[in-house]
């Protein structure tokens, strides 16, 4: 029996890092399951003002969830904090999720949805 996508993002998630499990939820709505899974093995990177970058804390992401969060960063559902000295990127898997990162997650989420994107 296969497991379900939401069982199988829990699982990868382990609890350890909230805003890519959000994303990889969101994302599974949207029907990009195959598409995240297949960016798993990718670099993960972040663009701002046409660089991009690698994020530099993706060691720390699951394995499980690494294409979501490319595709998320990719579609706008998340963001990475950029700094300049030197041009880099975090998308802090350390950290929670707050408020304003799930409203702005959602927003794009539910605008994707109604695109059918």
């Amino acid at each position: 029996m296969k497991a379900s996508p939401i069982r199988r993002l829990r699982s990868a998630a382990r609890r350890t890092f909230a805003p890519a499990l959000c994303v990889a939820l969101l994302l599974a709505g949207l029907g990009l399951d195959a598409t995240a899974q297949s960016l798993a093995s990718t670099v993960i990177t972040a663009s701002n003002t046409g660089q991009s970058v690698e994020v530099s804390d993706e060691s720390a992401i699951p394995a499980g969830l690494r294409g979501y969060v490319q595709l998320a960063l990719d579609r706008g559902i998340l963001k990475a904090t950029f700094t300049t000295a030197p041009f880099a990127a975090t998308v802090s898997p350390a950290g929670t999720m707050t408020r304003s990162s799930l409203a702005f997650a959602l927003d794009h989420y539910r605008t994707a949805f109604a695109a059918g994107n």
